[in-house]
Protein backbone atom coordinates (compact mmCIF):
# COMPACT_ATOMS: atom_id res chain seq x y z
CA UNK A 1 0.00 0.00 0.00
CA UNK A 2 1.42 3.69 -1.11
CA UNK A 3 0.02 6.41 0.94
CA UNK A 4 -0.58 9.41 -1.64
CA UNK A 5 -1.80 12.74 -1.18
CA UNK A 6 -5.33 12.14 -0.48
CA UNK A 7 -5.49 8.12 -1.34
CA UNK A 8 -4.40 5.12 -0.52
CA UNK A 9 -3.40 2.98 -3.50
CA UNK A 10 -2.72 -0.72 -3.28
CA UNK A 11 0.56 -0.42 -5.64
CA UNK A 12 4.17 -2.43 -5.65
CA UNK A 13 7.03 -0.59 -4.70
CA UNK A 14 10.17 -1.12 -6.70
CA UNK A 15 12.38 1.25 -4.56
CA UNK A 16 12.00 -1.24 -1.23
CA UNK A 17 14.21 -3.65 -3.22
CA UNK A 18 17.29 -1.41 -3.18
CA UNK A 19 17.55 -1.87 -6.96
CA UNK A 20 17.61 2.09 -7.46
CA UNK A 21 20.38 2.51 -5.29
CA UNK A 22 22.86 0.45 -7.47
CA UNK A 23 20.91 1.53 -10.75
CA UNK A 24 23.01 4.19 -12.95
CA UNK A 25 20.91 5.81 -16.16
CA UNK A 26 22.66 6.76 -19.18
CA UNK A 27 19.48 8.61 -20.70
CA UNK A 28 16.85 10.99 -19.99
CA UNK A 29 13.58 12.12 -21.00
CA UNK A 30 12.85 15.70 -23.00
CA UNK A 31 9.03 16.42 -22.37
CA UNK A 32 6.79 19.01 -24.10
CA UNK A 33 5.57 21.79 -22.66
CA UNK A 34 1.43 22.78 -22.59
CA UNK A 35 2.47 25.48 -25.56
CA UNK A 36 3.42 22.47 -27.55
CA UNK A 37 -0.22 23.14 -29.38
CA UNK A 38 0.95 26.69 -29.74
CA UNK A 39 3.94 25.69 -32.27
CA UNK A 40 1.27 23.82 -33.96
CA UNK A 41 -0.81 26.42 -35.17
CA UNK A 42 2.19 29.40 -35.60
CA UNK A 43 3.68 26.85 -38.44
CA UNK A 44 0.08 26.30 -39.72
CA UNK A 45 -0.57 30.07 -39.46
CA UNK A 46 2.88 30.51 -41.32
CA UNK A 47 2.22 27.79 -43.80
CA UNK A 48 -0.68 30.21 -44.89
CA UNK A 49 -3.56 28.32 -42.81
CA UNK A 50 -6.25 30.74 -41.43
CA UNK A 51 -8.41 28.38 -39.83
CA UNK A 52 -8.53 27.44 -36.23
CA UNK A 53 -6.61 24.70 -35.32
CA UNK A 54 -8.00 21.96 -32.98
CA UNK A 55 -6.50 19.66 -30.16
CA UNK A 56 -7.98 16.52 -28.96
CA UNK A 57 -6.59 14.40 -25.57
CA UNK A 58 -6.36 10.88 -24.70
CA UNK A 59 -4.94 8.75 -22.18
CA UNK A 60 -3.66 4.96 -22.15
CA UNK A 61 -5.63 2.48 -21.12
CA UNK A 62 -3.48 0.78 -18.33
CA UNK A 63 -0.11 1.95 -19.64
CA UNK A 64 2.27 1.27 -16.71
CA UNK A 65 0.92 -2.34 -17.22
CA UNK A 66 1.40 -2.66 -21.03
CA UNK A 67 4.62 -1.32 -21.37
CA UNK A 68 7.01 -4.56 -22.50
CA UNK A 69 10.15 -5.51 -20.84
CA UNK A 70 12.94 -7.72 -21.92
CA UNK A 71 13.56 -8.14 -17.98
CA UNK A 72 10.37 -10.00 -17.14
CA UNK A 73 12.56 -11.44 -13.92
CA UNK A 74 12.78 -8.02 -12.82
CA UNK A 75 9.01 -7.83 -12.64
CA UNK A 76 8.35 -10.31 -9.81
CA UNK A 77 6.02 -8.95 -7.00
CA UNK A 78 6.47 -10.73 -3.34
CA UNK A 79 3.37 -9.74 -0.80
CA UNK A 80 2.58 -11.38 2.45
CA UNK A 81 -0.88 -13.23 2.22
CA UNK A 82 -2.72 -13.34 5.89
CA UNK A 83 -5.17 -16.14 4.59
CA UNK A 84 -1.99 -18.80 4.20
CA UNK A 85 0.38 -16.84 6.37
CA UNK A 86 2.83 -16.90 3.80
CA UNK A 87 4.99 -14.73 1.33
CA UNK A 88 3.17 -15.12 -2.41
CA UNK A 89 6.04 -14.30 -5.33
CA UNK A 90 3.15 -12.99 -8.45
CA UNK A 91 4.65 -12.19 -11.98
CA UNK A 92 3.16 -8.72 -12.75
CA UNK A 93 2.44 -7.47 -16.37
CA UNK A 94 4.50 -4.08 -17.27
CA UNK A 95 6.47 -2.09 -15.08
CA UNK A 96 7.27 -2.36 -10.97
CA UNK A 97 6.26 0.91 -9.73
CA UNK A 98 9.00 3.27 -8.08
CA UNK A 99 11.89 1.62 -10.09
CA UNK A 100 14.12 4.26 -11.40
CA UNK A 101 14.90 2.17 -14.90
CA UNK A 102 10.68 2.03 -15.36
CA UNK A 103 10.45 5.45 -15.60
CA UNK A 104 13.25 5.70 -19.13
CA UNK A 105 11.23 2.24 -20.41
CA UNK A 106 7.77 3.53 -19.91
CA UNK A 107 8.14 6.54 -22.03
CA UNK A 108 10.04 4.75 -24.82
CA UNK A 109 6.51 3.17 -26.60
CA UNK A 110 4.70 5.85 -26.14
CA UNK A 111 7.20 8.33 -27.65
CA UNK A 112 7.89 5.30 -30.67
CA UNK A 113 4.03 5.46 -31.77
CA UNK A 114 3.78 9.67 -31.34
CA UNK A 115 6.78 9.63 -33.68
CA UNK A 116 5.27 6.97 -36.06
CA UNK A 117 1.61 9.10 -35.99
CA UNK A 118 3.62 12.38 -36.50
CA UNK A 119 6.14 10.75 -39.60
CA UNK A 120 3.95 7.95 -41.45
CA UNK A 121 -0.06 8.98 -40.56
CA UNK A 122 0.89 13.23 -40.83
CA UNK A 123 -0.89 13.32 -37.68
CA UNK A 124 0.68 16.10 -35.33
CA UNK A 125 0.69 14.42 -32.29
CA UNK A 126 2.71 14.71 -28.94
CA UNK A 127 2.57 13.30 -25.58
CA UNK A 128 3.39 13.71 -21.85
CA UNK A 129 4.01 9.98 -20.91
CA UNK A 130 0.81 8.41 -21.46
CA UNK A 131 -0.98 11.63 -22.10
CA UNK A 132 -1.48 12.23 -26.20
CA UNK A 133 -2.42 15.68 -27.45
CA UNK A 134 -3.32 15.26 -30.84
CA UNK A 135 -3.53 18.53 -33.11
CA UNK A 136 -6.05 18.69 -36.75
CA UNK A 137 -7.56 21.62 -38.83
CA UNK A 138 -11.05 22.36 -37.93
CA UNK A 139 -11.78 20.72 -41.66
CA UNK A 140 -10.03 17.53 -40.54
CA UNK A 141 -12.51 16.76 -37.78
CA UNK A 142 -11.14 14.44 -35.50
CA UNK A 143 -9.49 12.60 -38.44
CA UNK A 144 -5.83 12.77 -37.04
CA UNK A 145 -7.09 11.49 -33.25
CA UNK A 146 -9.03 8.70 -34.76
CA UNK A 147 -6.13 8.29 -36.85
CA UNK A 148 -3.46 8.31 -33.73
CA UNK A 149 -5.91 6.14 -31.98
CA UNK A 150 -5.54 3.18 -34.35
CA UNK A 151 -1.84 3.52 -34.12
CA UNK A 152 -1.95 3.09 -30.51
CA UNK A 153 -4.41 0.17 -30.90
CA UNK A 154 -2.04 -1.87 -33.18
CA UNK A 155 0.71 -1.68 -30.84
CA UNK A 156 -1.70 -2.81 -28.14
CA UNK A 157 -2.34 0.19 -26.20
CA UNK A 158 -4.92 1.45 -27.29
CA UNK A 159 -7.13 4.72 -25.55
CA UNK A 160 -9.45 5.28 -22.32
CA UNK A 161 -12.50 5.48 -23.54
CA UNK A 162 -13.36 7.89 -20.22
CA UNK A 163 -10.04 9.99 -20.85
CA UNK A 164 -11.30 10.64 -24.79
CA UNK A 165 -11.26 14.53 -25.36
CA UNK A 166 -12.82 15.31 -28.97
CA UNK A 167 -11.32 17.31 -30.98
CA UNK A 168 -11.93 21.18 -30.20
CA UNK A 169 -10.57 24.40 -30.48
CA UNK A 170 -10.96 24.57 -26.69
CA UNK A 171 -9.17 22.11 -25.17
CA UNK A 172 -7.34 21.32 -21.55
CA UNK A 173 -3.71 19.09 -21.53
CA UNK A 174 -1.81 18.75 -18.63
CA UNK A 175 -3.99 20.80 -16.65
CA UNK A 176 -3.63 24.11 -18.84
CA UNK A 177 -6.85 25.49 -20.60
CA UNK A 178 -5.77 26.69 -24.23
CA UNK A 179 -8.22 27.92 -26.23
CA UNK A 180 -7.10 28.53 -30.30
CA UNK A 181 -8.50 30.86 -32.71
CA UNK A 182 -7.49 32.20 -36.30
CA UNK A 183 -5.40 34.60 -33.99
CA UNK A 184 -3.25 33.46 -31.72
CA UNK A 185 -3.64 30.57 -28.84
CA UNK A 186 -4.65 32.05 -25.21
CA UNK A 187 -3.21 29.49 -21.78
CA UNK A 188 -4.94 29.60 -18.50
CA UNK A 189 -4.61 27.41 -15.20
CA UNK A 190 -7.96 25.38 -15.24
CA UNK A 191 -10.26 25.51 -12.43
CA UNK A 192 -9.83 21.84 -11.31
CA UNK A 193 -6.13 22.23 -11.09
CA UNK A 194 -5.90 25.98 -9.55
CA UNK A 195 -8.60 24.66 -6.76
CA UNK A 196 -6.61 21.58 -6.01
CA UNK A 197 -3.35 23.43 -5.83
CA UNK A 198 -4.96 26.07 -3.55
CA UNK A 199 -6.84 22.84 -1.54
CA UNK A 200 -3.34 21.72 -0.93
CA UNK A 201 -1.53 24.81 0.19
CA UNK A 202 -4.67 25.37 2.76
CA UNK A 203 -4.57 22.56 4.35
CA UNK A 204 -0.58 22.76 4.48
CA UNK A 205 -0.33 25.63 6.43
CA UNK A 206 -3.73 25.01 8.79
CA UNK A 207 -1.84 22.08 10.12
CA UNK A 208 1.93 23.92 9.66
CA UNK A 209 3.38 20.29 8.70
CA UNK A 210 4.77 19.09 5.52
CA UNK A 211 5.98 15.94 4.42
CA UNK A 212 7.60 14.73 1.20
CA UNK A 213 4.81 13.94 -0.72
CA UNK A 214 3.19 17.00 -0.05
CA UNK A 215 6.95 19.14 -1.36
CA UNK A 216 6.39 16.93 -4.43
CA UNK A 217 2.85 17.24 -5.31
CA UNK A 218 2.77 21.07 -4.75
CA UNK A 219 6.03 21.89 -6.49
CA UNK A 220 4.84 20.01 -9.67
CA UNK A 221 0.91 21.47 -9.84
CA UNK A 222 2.35 25.17 -8.99
CA UNK A 223 5.36 24.54 -11.45
CA UNK A 224 2.69 23.80 -14.27
CA UNK A 225 0.30 26.71 -13.03
CA UNK A 226 2.70 29.49 -13.18
CA UNK A 227 4.27 28.43 -16.90
CA UNK A 228 0.81 28.14 -17.79
CA UNK A 229 0.25 32.04 -16.83
CA UNK A 230 3.52 33.83 -17.68
CA UNK A 231 6.34 31.70 -18.34
CA UNK A 232 8.83 32.00 -14.94
CA UNK A 233 6.56 34.03 -13.30
CA UNK A 234 6.56 33.08 -10.10
CA UNK A 235 9.68 30.41 -9.25
CA UNK A 236 11.27 32.62 -7.05
CA UNK A 237 8.25 31.67 -4.24
CA UNK A 238 9.13 27.53 -5.55
CA UNK A 239 13.16 27.79 -4.50
CA UNK A 240 12.01 26.98 -0.56
CA UNK A 241 9.96 23.50 -2.10
CA UNK A 242 13.11 22.46 -4.26
CA UNK A 243 15.50 23.89 -1.56
CA UNK A 244 13.21 20.86 0.63
CA UNK A 245 13.35 18.37 -1.80
CA UNK A 246 17.36 18.65 -2.27
CA UNK A 247 17.86 18.29 0.95
CA UNK A 248 15.24 15.68 2.10
CA UNK A 249 14.20 18.05 5.26
CA UNK A 250 10.60 18.28 5.59
CA UNK A 251 10.46 21.16 8.30
CA UNK A 252 7.64 23.61 7.93
CA UNK A 253 9.79 26.69 8.36
CA UNK A 254 8.80 30.38 8.12
CA UNK A 255 10.34 30.98 4.53
CA UNK A 256 8.08 27.97 3.25
CA UNK A 257 5.26 29.70 4.89
CA UNK A 258 5.79 33.34 3.41
CA UNK A 259 6.14 31.02 0.21
CA UNK A 260 2.51 29.39 0.49
CA UNK A 261 0.92 32.50 1.66
CA UNK A 262 2.49 34.15 -1.50
CA UNK A 263 1.36 31.60 -4.17
CA UNK A 264 -2.32 31.63 -2.20
CA UNK A 265 -2.44 35.38 -3.25
CA UNK A 266 -0.83 35.20 -6.97
CA UNK A 267 -2.23 32.09 -8.06
CA UNK A 268 -6.23 32.78 -7.78
CA UNK A 269 -5.14 36.43 -9.89
CA UNK A 270 -2.98 35.80 -12.93
CA UNK A 271 -4.40 36.63 -16.12
CA UNK A 272 -4.16 33.89 -19.34
CA UNK A 273 -1.06 33.75 -21.41
CA UNK A 274 -1.27 34.99 -25.05
CA UNK A 275 0.16 33.75 -27.52
CA UNK A 276 -0.15 36.15 -30.58
CA UNK A 277 0.53 35.11 -34.28
CA UNK A 278 3.25 36.69 -35.86
CA UNK A 279 3.36 35.25 -39.16
CA UNK A 280 5.13 35.69 -42.36
CA UNK A 281 3.83 39.08 -42.53
CA UNK A 282 4.16 39.90 -39.53
CA UNK A 283 7.43 41.79 -38.77
CA UNK A 284 5.73 44.65 -38.13
CA UNK A 285 4.13 43.51 -35.45
CA UNK A 286 7.87 43.10 -33.71
CA UNK A 287 9.03 45.21 -31.01
CA UNK A 288 12.72 45.25 -30.42
CA UNK A 289 14.07 46.25 -26.86
CA UNK A 290 17.79 45.94 -25.99
CA UNK A 291 19.20 47.29 -22.68
CA UNK A 292 22.75 47.29 -21.02
CA UNK A 293 24.65 49.09 -18.55
CA UNK A 294 28.61 49.93 -17.62
CA UNK A 295 30.40 50.05 -14.60
CA UNK A 296 31.47 53.50 -15.59
CA UNK A 297 28.48 55.25 -16.11
CA UNK A 298 25.35 53.73 -15.70
CA UNK A 299 22.05 51.97 -17.67
CA UNK A 300 20.71 52.53 -21.35
CA UNK A 301 17.94 51.28 -23.50
CA UNK A 302 16.68 51.32 -26.75
CA UNK A 303 12.95 50.75 -28.48
CA UNK A 304 12.23 50.09 -31.73
CA UNK A 305 8.57 50.19 -33.10
CA UNK A 306 8.42 49.98 -37.08
CA UNK A 307 10.30 52.73 -38.45
CA UNK A 308 10.08 54.97 -34.52
CA UNK A 309 12.67 54.86 -32.05
CA UNK A 310 13.01 56.01 -28.28
CA UNK A 311 16.46 55.44 -26.00
CA UNK A 312 17.03 56.57 -22.62
CA UNK A 313 20.47 56.98 -20.70
CA UNK A 314 20.94 56.96 -16.97
CA UNK A 315 24.19 57.58 -14.72
CA UNK A 316 23.74 56.07 -11.79
CA UNK A 317 26.82 56.74 -9.42
CA UNK A 318 25.35 54.97 -6.38
CA UNK A 319 25.12 51.92 -8.58
CA UNK A 320 28.69 51.42 -9.74
CA UNK A 321 29.97 49.38 -7.40
CA UNK A 322 27.42 46.58 -8.03
CA UNK A 323 28.46 43.76 -10.07
CA UNK A 324 27.88 44.21 -14.23
CA UNK A 325 25.80 41.68 -14.39
CA UNK A 326 23.75 43.14 -11.50
CA UNK A 327 23.71 46.78 -13.08
CA UNK A 328 22.45 44.60 -16.98
CA UNK A 329 19.75 43.33 -15.10
CA UNK A 330 18.77 45.94 -13.83
CA UNK A 331 18.77 47.87 -17.01
CA UNK A 332 16.86 45.07 -18.65
CA UNK A 333 13.88 45.76 -15.65
CA UNK A 334 14.82 49.89 -16.45
CA UNK A 335 13.37 49.32 -20.48
CA UNK A 336 10.02 47.98 -18.77
CA UNK A 337 9.51 51.23 -16.70
CA UNK A 338 11.23 53.72 -19.15
CA UNK A 339 9.10 52.32 -22.51
CA UNK A 340 6.03 51.09 -20.84
CA UNK A 341 3.37 53.61 -22.51
CA UNK A 342 5.23 53.43 -25.74
CA UNK A 343 4.70 49.35 -26.03
CA UNK A 344 1.56 48.56 -28.33
CA UNK A 345 -0.43 46.18 -26.30
CA UNK A 346 -0.91 43.69 -29.74
CA UNK A 347 2.69 43.53 -30.59
CA UNK A 348 5.54 40.88 -29.69
CA UNK A 349 8.24 41.47 -27.51
CA UNK A 350 11.74 40.53 -28.30
CA UNK A 351 14.13 41.93 -25.35
CA UNK A 352 18.05 41.54 -26.65
CA UNK A 353 20.11 41.68 -23.56
CA UNK A 354 23.98 40.99 -24.02
CA UNK A 355 25.17 39.69 -20.31
CA UNK A 356 25.01 36.09 -20.23
CA UNK A 357 24.87 35.52 -16.89
CA UNK A 358 21.29 38.23 -16.82
CA UNK A 359 20.43 36.53 -19.28
CA UNK A 360 20.81 33.59 -17.46
CA UNK A 361 18.80 34.91 -14.38
CA UNK A 362 15.97 36.17 -16.65
CA UNK A 363 15.60 33.15 -18.63
CA UNK A 364 15.02 30.99 -15.91
CA UNK A 365 13.25 33.27 -13.93
CA UNK A 366 15.01 33.27 -10.77
CA UNK A 367 18.58 33.83 -9.03
CA UNK A 368 19.76 32.12 -6.08
CA UNK A 369 20.82 35.56 -4.47
CA UNK A 370 17.36 36.52 -2.84
CA UNK A 371 17.88 40.67 -3.74
CA UNK A 372 18.77 39.84 -7.49
CA UNK A 373 15.78 37.26 -7.85
CA UNK A 374 13.53 40.26 -6.45
CA UNK A 375 14.67 42.03 -9.59
CA UNK A 376 14.22 39.43 -11.80
CA UNK A 377 10.44 38.32 -10.61
CA UNK A 378 9.63 42.03 -10.87
CA UNK A 379 10.81 42.02 -14.64
CA UNK A 380 8.61 39.09 -15.47
CA UNK A 381 5.56 40.72 -13.17
CA UNK A 382 6.34 44.39 -15.55
CA UNK A 383 5.26 41.87 -18.90
CA UNK A 384 2.30 40.01 -17.25
CA UNK A 385 -0.07 40.94 -20.20
CA UNK A 386 2.43 40.74 -22.88
CA UNK A 387 4.36 38.64 -25.37
CA UNK A 388 7.88 38.51 -24.48
CA UNK A 389 11.07 36.41 -25.94
CA UNK A 390 14.41 37.19 -24.46
CA UNK A 391 17.46 36.72 -26.79
CA UNK A 392 21.30 37.20 -26.14
CA UNK A 393 23.40 38.89 -28.93
CA UNK A 394 27.02 40.15 -28.65
CA UNK A 395 27.97 42.87 -26.55
CA UNK A 396 28.97 44.77 -30.46
CA UNK A 397 25.74 44.30 -31.81
CA UNK A 398 23.77 45.94 -28.79
CA UNK A 399 22.91 49.56 -29.85
CA UNK A 400 21.53 50.10 -26.51
CA UNK A 401 25.42 49.75 -25.73
CA UNK A 402 25.64 53.61 -26.69
CA UNK A 403 23.81 55.30 -23.97
CA UNK A 404 24.72 52.87 -21.32
CA UNK A 405 28.78 54.81 -21.38
CA UNK A 406 27.55 58.15 -21.34
CA UNK A 407 25.31 61.62 -21.92
CA UNK A 408 24.40 62.30 -25.14
CA UNK A 409 25.33 65.75 -24.67
CA UNK A 410 29.23 64.59 -23.68
CA UNK A 411 30.93 66.12 -26.82
CA UNK A 412 33.45 62.89 -26.61
CA UNK A 413 30.08 60.30 -27.29
CA UNK A 414 29.46 62.60 -30.76
CA UNK A 415 29.93 60.32 -32.85
CA UNK A 416 28.80 57.14 -31.18
CA UNK A 417 25.48 58.87 -30.99
CA UNK A 418 25.27 59.54 -34.36
CA UNK A 419 23.78 55.95 -35.65
CA UNK A 420 20.63 57.12 -33.01
CA UNK A 421 20.53 60.38 -34.50
CA UNK A 422 20.29 58.84 -37.84
CA UNK A 423 18.00 56.86 -36.62
CA UNK A 424 16.04 59.95 -35.27
CA UNK A 425 15.30 58.35 -31.64
CA UNK A 426 13.93 60.46 -29.28
CA UNK A 427 15.29 60.64 -25.88
CA UNK A 428 12.78 59.90 -22.83
CA UNK A 429 12.97 60.11 -19.14
CA UNK A 430 14.75 56.93 -17.90
CA UNK A 431 12.71 55.14 -15.06
CA UNK A 432 14.27 52.84 -12.49
CA UNK A 433 12.69 49.92 -10.97
CA UNK A 434 12.24 49.67 -7.01
CA UNK A 435 15.39 48.79 -6.09
CA UNK A 436 16.45 46.75 -2.49
CA UNK A 437 18.30 49.37 0.29
CA UNK A 438 21.40 46.33 -0.23
CA UNK A 439 21.66 47.69 -3.28
CA UNK A 440 23.48 50.82 -2.43
CA UNK A 441 26.01 49.24 0.23
CA UNK A 442 29.08 50.12 -0.16
CA UNK A 443 30.68 46.98 0.81
CA UNK A 444 29.68 43.13 0.21
CA UNK A 445 28.76 43.79 -3.36
CA UNK A 446 25.71 42.16 -4.08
Amino acid sequence: MRLCWHRTSCLDDGKDSGTNDVTRMYETISLPSYTWIAGVAQSAHDSGYRGAITSGTDDVEAAYRKVPTKQPEATVICYYEPATDAAVFRDTYGLPMGLKASVIQFNRPMALMTYFANAAMLCPATHYYDDVNIADTTEGKGTAQRTTDAVFKACGMGFKSAKHSGASTSQNFLGVHADVTPQGVTFSATPGRLEATLDIIAAIRARRTITVMDIQVLEGKTRFLLEATHGRLGRAPLSPLRAAISSGECRYTEALDISLRYLQELLPTLPPKAHVFVGNEGEARVVRIYADASTSYGVGGVLLVGELTWYFSLAVPELLHLRIEVLELLAAAAAYYTFAHLLPPDRVIVHFIDSQVAFAWVAKGYASQLHVADIVNQLHLDHLHRQVWFEWLDSDANIADIPSRGDPEDPALAGDYAILRELGATRITAKLPPIPPSYYAAADTP
